[in-house]
């Protein structure tokens, strides 16, 4: 119930003003009875007067008239309700000098008035305060009459007729009703005198529900409610609004509007029952009885539709294509929606059921060696249902799926199963299943591949006791390994070696660091001490050739570290730089190559790991020494140059050689992993880039083949490179530490201690923060 406002007092209201005889106005005025008017001061002569009176001629109407008759207006504003005050004013303009004026306003119940006031020369204005009593119409009626001295000059009329509004009770339904859709149902009990409480109800109606009668405007009241019908059909909407003071009904309005509930509107698809994985079929959703003045619009979930259109009055359809991509059976969901403007007013869904035939493999995204992974297979088929049918999982790559699985055909002629495996260490892992029904009924599925990557990376307790375990391991087997193979390269690795575990200020160490420089051949470089064929293309290099990898791949690192410790003179550092600097040299394309050693058979051929690495150690040595040379300086600037030379981007690995037989093959995983040592010195964004790429993939994946220790000597090199990712892989690991598993005709001291020089420096730089 709500509680209005006291209804005013009414008056009889008597209007008069008197013209002032002052130029300014605001001359007194006075309220009096509809005849009555005090006297009244004069307001000022005008000059349109022909004869212009004095102070002591009494002046005639002739001289006070003017050419422009006075008007009278009143004002009254519109909406008037039974209790509420509006504001209303009687204006007279156009007043002679000299005059006065007296205005009156019939008596009117709930009419009071103030004083009247001049608002501008020769107008005067009264306003009134109208609060009305009762509803009904109402004659406003003003006269003003004008004098001078008591006689009358001039008298002016007009009147408003004004209805005062009674109180009403009006129903708003909107049209297109129908079942489950929700509509906004209003009545509103307007022209509520003041002081009065309102209540507005509406009859009860399954899906009716209202808010609390809630004031929207002073007089007005109005109850909301939704109306969701639940059956088709005629409706009654009655509405009743009571008007009460202090508890007592006062007053009853009642209204009702008949309204029809159309049927729910119906969606439906039609498509086939059955299609094939891969095949694209249409299917078509039809949506009727879809109300008058309503658009439509009619959708699929994950599928994709043409626009909706009408095919009749009142049923609109779109078509929609759907695409399979696996066996088994698929719901299909349509929405449909009835929309008004642009808002939804309804929505009708829908779902049908199609099987495509077809068998198809489900593989997770990511397989990982030695993790178990499930296999899932859908099937659709178009035999009965009850139908046995036989799977054959067709996995290669991977062990524990059975050759064979027997499935029966469900209702919709579906079937699943499975099967867990474990993916074994080979580049891909292929699922390639098919079905077959009897002697004569077959189909085919789509094979799958997946790459096989490395299992989950080792916790850094884990990996750091790995890599100290292996490297260990092949310390001891390289100090129990006597040969005399790469004589040079060998000491060089233990010098680097022993350097690291004892210090170079140790007296081991200074003794192998002599006799490194007693292999030195004349020319101030290192060799394999033995005639050899380098090529293999019956030219045969002397004892004493200087080859370019063992001057600054093998010899060069341990002879840098003895000269920065004062283990050997600058000249013993020179010569071996003067060595490299000395080979000869070509032009290859970006830049320079140089030869593979310095004797004339080797400098027809550029193999990649030899070049830069020679241009790696004379950088490094610029770097450490600070010696100026420029002979040094543009030999390393042309063969880092020429960096991307045999280098495939697709594969991240260079070729050996650009002999016919290596261009466009990968090197061995050894000679990359060298490579890639060398191109992190003098390109590190290319060396970054290609490092990460060849350590991305286990060694079942990188794109040559090897023995699984070749590939744990080459990532081994440039593991150090990625703590987190290379140095914790089982594979990596599972690969360094078959280095000490080649065979024996292959196992050499160098080896063991090449590998054992990788190790501790993964070791050393990803665990136990030393540096190398």
């Amino acid at each position: 119930m709500l509680r209005r406002g006291a209804v005013g007092t009414a008056a009889t209201a008597v209007l008069a003003v008197v013209a002032a005889a002052a130029a300014a106005p605001a001359a007194a005025v006075t309220t009096t009875s509809a005849k009555t008017a005090t006297s009244s001061p004069t307001a000022p002569a005008t000059t349109t007067s022909t004869t212009k009176p004095t102070a002591t001629t009494k002046p005639t109407a002739t001289t006070l008239a003017s050419t422009t008759a006075p008007v009278l207006s009143v004002a009254v504003p519109s909406g008037l309700t039974v209790g509420r005050s509006a504001s209303v004013s009687a204006t007279l303009s156009g007043v002679p000098g000299g005059q006065t004026v007296r205005i009156t306003l019939a008596s009117v119940p709930g009419l009071t008035c103030a004083a009247t006031e001049w608002v501008a020369t020769g107008t005067a204005r009264t306003k009134c305060l109208f609060t009305p009593r009762a509803a009904g119409g109402y004659t406003l009626a003003v006269t003003a009459v004008r004098s001078v001295s008591g006689t009358v000059l001039g008298t002016s009329t007009t009147s408003r007729r004004v209805a005062v509004a009674a109180p009403a009770l009006s129903l708003a339904v909107p049209s297109g009703l129908a079942v489950g859709q929700s509509a906004t149902l209003s009545a509103t009990l307007s022209g509520v005198p003041a002081g009065q409480t309102v209540s507005v109800t509406l009859a009860s109606l399954q899906g009716l529900s209202c808010t609390a009668t809630a004031w929207v405007t002073p007089g007005t009241a109005r109850k909301t409610c939704v109306f969701t019908p639940r059956a088709a059909g005629g409706y009654t909407v009655a509405a009743t609004g009571v008007r009460r003071v202090s508890g007592t009904v006062v007053g009853t309005l009642a209204t009702s509007r008949r309204v029809t509930v159309a049927a729910a509107p119906r969606l439906t698809i039609t498509s086939p029952s059955l299609t094939h994985v891969g095949t694209t079929m249409s299917v078509s959703n039809t949506l009727a009885v879809v109300p008058v003045g309503q658009s439509a619009s009619i959708s699929m979930t994950g599928l994709t539709c043409g626009s909706t259109t009408w095919v009749t009055k009142g049923t609109a359809r779109a078509t929609c294509a759907f695409r399979p991509t696996a066996g088994g059976a698929y719901t299909l969901r349509a929405q449909g929606a009835m929309l008004l403007s642009g808002r939804t007013l309804g929505t009708a869904t829908t779902a049908t059921r199609v099987t495509a035939m077809g068998v198809t493999a489900v593989v997770p995204a990511t397989v990982r060696r030695g993790e178990k992974t499930v296999l899932r297979f859908t099937i659709g088929a178009g035999w009965a249902p009850g139908t046995v049918v036989t799977l054959a999982p067709g996995v290669a790559g991977a062990t524990g799926c059975p050759a064979t699985i027997t499935v029966r055909l469900s209702v919709e002629r579906t079937a699943v199963a499975s099967c867990t495996v474990v993916p074994e260490p080979t580049r891909t892992m292929r699922v390639a299943p098919d079905v077959r029904a009897g002697t004569t009924g077959h189909m085919a599925g789509a094979a799958v591949s997946r790459a096989v990557l490395d299992g989950p990376a080792l916790d850094a307790a884990a990996a750091e006791a790995a890599w100290r375990q292996q490297s260990q391991a092949l310390w001891d087997l390289a100090l129990a390994t006597v040969d005399s193979s790469h004589d040079a390269a060998s000491t060089g690795f233990e010098i680097m070696l022993r350097a690291h575990q004892v210090g170079w200020d140790d007296p081991g160490v200074a003794t192998l660091v002599q006799r490194l420089l007693s292999l030195r051949n004349p020319d101030g470089g290192w060799g394999t001490g033995t005639a050899w064929d380098a090529f293999q293309d019956g030219t045969v290099n002397p004892a004493d050739t200087s080859y370019t990898v063992s001057t600054a791949g093998h010899a060069g690192p341990a002879l840098l570290g003895a000269w920065q410790h004062g283990l050997v003179s600058d000249a013993d550092l020179r010569a071996a730089v003067d060595s490299i600097l000395t080979t000869p040299s070509w032009k290859v394309p970006g830049g320079l190559c140089i030869a593979y050693s310095r004797s004339p058979n080797d400098t027809t051929v550029c193999v990649a790991n030899v070049t830069l690495g020679a241009a790696a150690w004379l950088k490094q040595v610029r770097e450490a020494t600070g010696w100026s040379i420029p002979l040094l300086d543009d030999l390393v600037a042309q063969v880092s140059a020429a960096d991307r030379y045999l280098w495939d981007p697709v594969t991240g690995y260079w070729a050996y050689s650009d002999l016919p037989a290596s261009l466009g093959k990968p090197q061995d995983a050894p000679h990359q992993g060298y490579t890639l040592q060398s191109v992190l010195v003098l390109d590190p964004v290319l060396g970054k880039s290609a490092t990460t790429q060849f350590l991305a993939n286990p060694w079942w994946g990188q794109p040559r083949g090897g023995l699984l220790g070749d590939f744990g000597n080459g990532m081994s090199q440039v593991a150090f490179t990625d703590c987190t990712g290379a140095a914790a892989s089982p594979a990596l690991l599972e690969a360094f530490t078959a280095i000490q598993s080649y065979p024996a005709d292959q196992m050499t001291r160098f080896l063991a201690l090449q590998g054992t020089l990788y190790g501790f420096r993964t070791l050393g730089v990803c665990f136990t923060g030393e540096t190398w």
